[in-house]
């Protein structure tokens, strides 16, 4: 086709996954905090972005040193959704001030990466422990990293590493207007 290139082509780097749901299988509660295990995301099947994750890749991209450090150093955090923006710089860092959880432990079981979750003592962290303990409610995990993308018209895009993990957002805390 003119114009489309190579069907090999790398048609994208920066990603933002859609969300994966999950009921939250709480391990911790008091009154500040709960602590989950949860599915984060699932690999070697096409998700709702049209992009299959091989797990090989995933796994490897679990195995980064940054996100290594993070996790010892209970430094692995994620935001209440997605940053509203293109700008990579923004993409590629969280803002402290939209922190809803701590990425405790992260593993591969088959093809899901799986994590254990801790909500953040922050509004966001408050937000998302009050909806998934009252409400009930399933929490949705969202991956913001940095890959190749190549497209594969028969078998949507496929990402191929090496794959940089950012963080597993929450898709479904609530927005905290300040005035």
């Amino acid at each position: 086709m003119k114009g489309r290139g190579n069907m090999n082509e790398t048609l994208g780097f920066i990603l933002q996954e859609q969300a994966v749901e999950s009921k939250p299988d709480i391990k911790f509660k008091n009154d500040k905090l709960i602590r989950f295990n949860t599915v984060l995301q699932e690999g070697d099947e096409l998700n709702r972005n049209n992009r299959r994750y091989p797990t090989k890749i995933l796994s490897e991209g679990l195995q980064d040193a940054y996100i290594k450090e993070r996790i010892a150093t209970d430094g692995w955090v994620g935001e209440c959704g997605h940053p509203i923006t293109t700008d990579p710089a923004r993409l590629s860092n969280i803002d402290h001030t939209r922190i809803s959880h701590l990425i405790k432990k992260c593993w591969m079981e088959g093809s899901k990466v799986m994590g254990l979750i801790e909500t953040a003592v922050t509004p966001h962290g408050t937000d998302m422990m009050n909806l998934a303990v009252h409400n009930k409610m399933k929490l949705a995990f969202s991956m913001r990293g940095f890959s190749k993308v190549v497209e594969n018209t028969a078998n949507g895009s496929i990402v191929k590493g090496p794959l940089k993990i950012f963080t597993y957002d929450c898709e479904f805390c609530c927005y905290i207007k300040t005035f």
